[in-house]
């Protein structure tokens, strides 16, 4: 993949928190990470969020960051599953 570009890292200004979330997950799980390939997928991630009409869709940012990183995807919980882990 080629290393972004000027206007596509401007994407990144309109969701400031995307980079932080990110390597504060890779920290969590004790992952080691790339800061260039997870800014590119980052980009790719907002990219493809806004040609799919959902810019500020946590899960198609993810998807994309995933697919792009080649780790598995997040798995979602539902509604119900919170409620109990909450309520521990």
């Amino acid at each position: 993949m080629n290393a972004p570009d000027i206007k596509n890292l401007a994407s990144l200004d309109t969701s400031p928190n995307l980079l932080p979330c990110l390597s504060r997950l890779a920290q969590l799980q004790q992952e080691s990470v790339d800061r260039l390939a997870v800014q590119e997928a980052a980009v790719a991630a907002l990219a493809a969020a806004s040609q799919q009409g959902k810019p500020n869709d946590p899960q198609v940012q993810l998807q994309t960051v995933a697919h792009h990183l080649q780790v598995p995807p997040a798995r979602w919980r539902n509604a119900v599953e919170l409620h109990l882990i909450m309520s521990h």
